[in-house]
């Protein structure tokens, strides 16, 4: 049987964002990394430091993949994973990892190894954690870690969630 949904991926750009702050804020911890560049530099890829892709379904944008020193699948369920995977192996490695949700980045790496050789190093097990109190031991410039001087509002809304079945890939022969 075949599908009706139109399906797309492209790089993102400053119209996009605020589609791109809606598929971050479905997970806010595990998309932490993400979003905070997003916060600072918005989907300018240059002040980035790296393309955003996005995938659309029917129009609407689905699932995001940061594109810079690490490759970060966001959102990624199988079809966006084929997609973002096919744009990386025509754009060609350049990357050093590939991090974020196990499946979405086990599923990027099957696809990709055939192209891109062994990976130097698999680490099926990453949990990534947060707290519900700021650290007293890692003061930063203007302040505590999770103080609004210091990360923003964004960051002080991630504290208290854990998530488990994170993954890195690195990447490289």
């Amino acid at each position: 049987m075949l599908s009706s949904a139109v399906t797309s991926t492209r790089v993102l750009e400053a119209d996009d964002l605020q589609a791109a702050i809606e598929v971050l804020d479905r997970d806010p911890v595990a998309n932490a990394f993400v979003a905070a560049r997003v916060a600072i530099a918005g989907l300018d890829s240059w002040r980035l430091g790296g393309e955003m892709w996005g995938w659309f379904d029917n129009g609407r944008l689905e699932a995001l993949c940061y594109s810079g020193a690490n490759l970060v699948p966001l959102s990624a369920g199988p079809e966006a994973v084929r997609a973002f995977a096919e744009r990386a192996r025509r754009q060609g490695r350049r990357c050093s990892s590939i991090v974020g949700a196990a499946e979405a980045t086990g599923g990027l790496w099957a696809q990709l190894e055939p192209s891109w050789g062994p990976a130097r190093e698999v680490r099926a097990n990453q949990p990534l954690m947060a707290t519900w109190e700021p650290s007293a031991e890692i003061p930063g410039p203007a302040g505590p870690a999770g103080s609004p001087g210091r990360d923003g509002p964004a960051a002080a809304r991630l504290r208290g969630h854990v998530h488990r079945g994170g993954r890195g890939v690195a990447a490289g022969r």
